[in-house]
């Protein structure tokens, strides 16, 4: 993964990633998007990288990007 890519879709679709460190998970915070917010749980991962890895995913996923 590149953090380049990561970061640019954060932006593309202005969304925040967050990691907390202590419970060892990550979520994203997005803008409302047709009346629903873009908000994910928390999911545990095992590292930072592991989350931004996860969260990339995710992106990918939600709006069917090419991996």
């Amino acid at each position: 993964m590149s953090s380049s890519e990561f970061v640019a879709l954060l932006e593309k679709y202005e969304m925040t990633f967050y990691w907390g460190a202590i419970d060892k998970k990550w979520w994203i915070i997005g803008q409302v998007e047709h009346g629903c917010n873009q908000n994910s749980i928390p999911m545990p991962a095992e590292n930072f990288n592991a989350a931004q890895v996860a969260a990339l995913d995710y992106i990918h996923q939600k709006y069917k990007l090419a991996l």
